[in-house]
């Protein structure tokens, strides 16, 4: 196994906020990894920088329809859509080691009133794409955690990707795409 320093991401500034924590295995056999560090620790939510701008560092995550929320001192991240066919957004691109042979999300999701639209892709979901050094997606490198109307409460999700030796970047997409309703997401953390 294979490890990595957190300290030496945070000295050199890459992750700055995070509001997706992301656990991340490395392995250089087909299992997974003991070990693992949280290399996101906002996943939480409890420790982001929100700014008049949105969140430091994020994109898509201003105003009514991308939030913040909280409850009994619990924070999580709020998606709401109100019109059919639109879309909201939130991501971020977070670099990866090169070291690293395989990525693992974990999240938990809650939908409230979620209508998809009329494809498959149309739904709540958390995009996971991979990115090259010019920050361009890796076909081959991509994962999708959907939520499905019909779900109740907090449901956990967790996705895997091998890292093809061209990875640079991560970029984390949570939507609501060209669907109506909420979606929440909280409790990003290692698994």
């Amino acid at each position: 196994m294979k490890s990595f320093q957190f300290s030496r991401l945070l000295t050199c500034g890459l992750l700055t906020c995070g509001l997706v924590a992301v656990a991340l295995h490395l392995s250089t056999s087909p299992g997974l990894a003991t070990g693992v560090n949280n290399v996101f620790p906002e996943g939480s939510f409890e420790n982001v920088k929100i700014d008049p701008g949105g969140v430091t560092g994020w994109w898509g995550v201003t105003g009514d329809k991308a939030k913040i929320v909280g409850k009994n001192g619990e924070h999580w991240l709020r998606l709401e859509n109100t019109i059919a066919g639109q879309s909201v957004q939130t991501g971020r691109r977070f670099p990866l080691n090169p070291e690293w042979d395989s990525l693992t999300v974990k999240a938990r999701i809650r939908v409230e009133n979620l209508k998809p639209g009329k494809n498959s892709w149309e739904t709540g979901k958390i995009d996971l794409e991979i990115l090259d050094a010019n920050k361009q997606p890796i076909p081959s490198a991509t994962a999708t955690m959907s939520a499905t109307a019909t779900e109740t409460g907090w449901k956990e999700f967790t996705s895997r990707i091998e890292l093809p030796g061209n990875a640079a970047y991560l970029h984390f997409i949570t939507s609501l795409w060209v669907a109506t309703g909420v979606m929440e997401v909280d409790d990003l953390r290692p698994s």
